[in-house]
């Protein structure tokens, strides 16, 4: 039988075997908070553990630690709140439409598959995909319903259909973005226009989706309190329509998603297009500025340049200035 490592153990095994010193016992306790394998370990490399960082005292390990759940406590709330509103600017627009139950809507304003020719190899996947929409709608409602959840309970005993707003308050920020990529351009459009983030370049209305799909990596993460710092949790390609538009719109040089200020900047942009004050969107970006601060003075100059990038202060002076 393999004997795992106590937390002694562990100490010892840092520092003969990753030259990184660490020890005490408020080093064990802070060992001990974060965790060795999903925390120390992760945090001792960027995006890939082939890239380590140069790193010699736990002390430095433990300030990445810090300026991850910094930012993770900070974005939450925000985060929450965009998915919120464009649920509900989604709700909005749909329901002067018609009849907003989930069926109608499915069979009057999911159309987008109407785009492609019939047969096609675009028409299938689109198809494919306004099916399992269906499926993951479905999956939801029967989730729902076995959880006793009283909204879907109410509707499916009285046999009445079941309404959007009902459905979009169970779906996942992912599903919502699927179901708008499934609308018809027109439906696409104005709800970006509602939201004020359409733009005359994007005649498909792809927009919307686009940033909900990017928006959803970090949104998992931190509610799953995975590791942000480094951005590790993007795995789908960004457009490059898609960063141009947002450099354009934040006036902010080099926005990739590469770097944890350019997801801020996102946030931001859709703080202010759903009405956050400038009070609120200035006290979010001061608080940002203060744990880059704190970050920046605890790990060597080459750790922070390789998580913030060399342009850290040219980004946020782009984003007091855009909001």
């Amino acid at each position: 039988m393999v004997k795992g490592k106590s937390t002694n153990g562990l100490m010892k095994h840092i520092r003969d075997n990753h030259n990184v010193r660490i020890v005490g016992s408020k080093a064990k306790k802070e060992l001990l908070q974060m965790g060795y394998y999903h925390g120390y370990k992760a945090y001792r490399y960027y995006k890939r553990s082939s890239n380590t960082f140069q790193i010699n005292d736990f002390n430095e390990i433990k300030a990445i630690y810090d300026f991850d759940m910094n930012v993770k406590s900070l974005l939450y709330p925000y985060i929450m709140n965009i998915e919120t509103a464009i649920k509900n600017y989604s709700i909005d627009t749909l329901v002067v439409l018609g009849d907003c139950s989930f069926d109608k809507v499915y069979e009057n304003h999911l159309l987008y598959y109407r785009t492609k020719r019939v047969g096609s190899d675009e028409y299938q996947v689109e198809i494919k995909r306004r099916l399992n929409l269906r499926k993951k709608i479905q999956s939801t409602i029967y989730y729902e319903y076995g959880n006793d959840n009283p909204v879907i309970k109410h509707f499916s005993h009285s046999g009445e259909p079941i309404p959007l707003w009902a459905i979009f308050e169970a779906i996942s920020f992912g599903t919502l973005g699927y179901f708008i990529q499934c609308l018809s351009v027109d439906e696409r459009r104005k709800i970006s226009e509602n939201i004020g983030v359409h733009h005359n370049q994007d005649r498909q209305a792809v927009t919307l989706y686009k940033h909900i799909y990017i928006l959803k990596g970090l949104r998992n993460a931190i509610a799953h309190n995975n590791i942000v710092f480094d951005c590790r949790f993007s795995n789908n390609r960004i457009s490059n329509n898609i960063l141009r538009n947002l450099s354009s719109e934040l006036h902010y040089v080099d926005f990739t998603c590469e770097t944890i200020t350019d997801y801020v900047g996102i946030v931001l942009f859709y703080l202010k297009k759903i009405g956050f004050s400038k009070t609120e969107l200035k006290s979010l970006v001061r608080k940002y500025k203060l744990y880059i601060e704190k970050f920046k003075s605890e790990v060597p100059q080459s750790v922070s340049d390789r998580v913030l990038g060399t342009n850290i202060n040219l980004k946020i002076s782009s984003l007091e200035t855009y909001i």
